[in-house]
């Protein structure tokens, strides 16, 4: 049922979904002159533009369930799917640098007019590019110190204690004796 709403968003925007299969592949040449291996690669040049199954299945016009059962079922498309991934990946690497040195040319506005544009830098991207190059100096550091009273050590603390009381009802458990004839 989701798939066929799928099908029909992709159909009712103009493009007609093609599912990676060996029986439909040679139908869908018929149609539009793509073999599966075609429709495959049509759809990883896609995703290494755009790094979204979903977007990259549109701009392809192919079904995404279609994707990862042939990801899941087809060693070869797997790993050339894992390889479109680390392109990907670069790319967007690439815009992460560029947003974080050059940053983004953002309007302003002042009572509804645009007034000017400011330059605006990522500080969050730099601080991921550095974790990511060099994590020995740029990991996130914590230490955690327990210290007792007075900043002295930790005291053992019992949280369960079993006590023996002597066969007498009325005698203190040991702890207690020792205490009453400290005193």
């Amino acid at each position: 049922m989701a798939e066929d709403k799928r099908q029909e968003e992709g159909t009712a925007a103009g493009a007609e979904v093609i599912k990676f299969s060996r029986t439909t592949a040679r139908i869908q040449k018929e149609m539009d002159g793509r073999t599966l291996q075609d429709q495959q690669n049509d759809f990883l040049d896609q995703f290494e533009k755009c790094a979204n199954v979903t977007k990259a299945c549109k701009k392809a016009k192919v079904s995404r369930s279609a994707v990862y059962h042939t990801w899941m079922k087809d060693p070869e498309f797997k790993k050339a799917f894992d390889d479109s991934q680390k392109v990907a990946a670069s790319l967007l690497e690439d815009e992460m640098v560029r947003r974080a040195h050059e940053g983004v040319v953002e309007p302003v506005y002042q009572g509804g007019k645009k007034v000017g544009q400011i330059r605006k830098y990522s500080d969050t991207l730099l601080i991921v590019l550095a974790k990511a190059h060099d994590p020995d100096r740029f990991k996130d550091r914590t230490f955690n110190e327990h210290t007792g009273k007075g900043g002295g050590p930790l005291k053992g603390v019992i949280t369960h204690e079993i006590k023996f009381r002597n066969s007498k009802k009325d005698a203190p458990p040991p702890d207690e004796a020792d205490e009453q004839t400290e005193q």
